[in-house]
């Protein structure tokens, strides 16, 4: 019996599954170690919201929105900012 690897269709074949794997693995390294870091920074913002929240008492939505690092967009704004059409007033 022939060796499969020994035909040019059995190396390429080997070759292609291996960089597919070899992307794979990679792709997943790097999508772990960046959804590490986000989840840090959410962590580190709802940290310090809390501390804030301690101590000056009631925070109002803005000091909340800067804190997180988010905008607080008025449900009349909302359009212009990229809500999508049948956009809902969701002021809290």
């Amino acid at each position: 019996m022939n060796n499969p690897f020994n035909t040019l269709f059995g190396r390429l074949s080997l070759m292609t599954v291996s960089l597919i794997v070899l992307v794979h693995i990679t792709a997943m390294v790097l999508v772990d170690r960046e959804r590490g870091q986000i989840d840090t920074r959410h962590a580190q913002r709802a940290a310090l919201l809390a501390v804030e929240a301690e101590h000056e008492g009631a925070l109002t939505p803005a000091q909340i929105a800067a804190t997180l690092g988010i905008a607080r967009v008025n449900a009349n704004d909302a359009i212009p900012y990229g809500c999508p059409a049948p956009c809902e007033n969701n002021d809290g």
